[in-house]
């Protein structure tokens, strides 16, 4: 329940700033923790953010497959693509840090 908090902190950015949630150090996801995220990106595309997730490898990977959440979120295989794909969904004022 920590990490959610932490995740709903973070996402508390001004609209339109994409987010990049890299798990490339994460050797296991709990079932909660799996809804946590599928949350923060339904909640993410409400207040018009693009969510991106990258970073998924091993057993990770194959618990978003399980879930079924890999053809609902947006996954890039690292985090420059993230990146790239986030700003690039983003309005020009996010993009500059405004």
């Amino acid at each position: 329940e920590a990490s959610a908090h932490l995740l709903r902190d973070a996402l508390a950015l001004p609209e339109g700033i994409g987010v990049v949630v890299d798990l490339s150090r994460l050797d296991y996801i709990s079932g909660a923790g799996l809804d946590v995220l599928d949350q923060a990106a339904h909640y993410a595309g409400n207040r018009g953010q693009t969510f991106v997730l990258c970073g998924l490898e091993g057993s990770v990977r194959i618990a978003f497959e399980l879930a079924g959440l890999l053809g609902r979120l947006k996954v890039e295989p690292n985090r420059d693509r993230a990146v790239t794909i986030a700003a690039d969904h983003s309005p020009p004022s996010a993009t500059r840090g405004n």
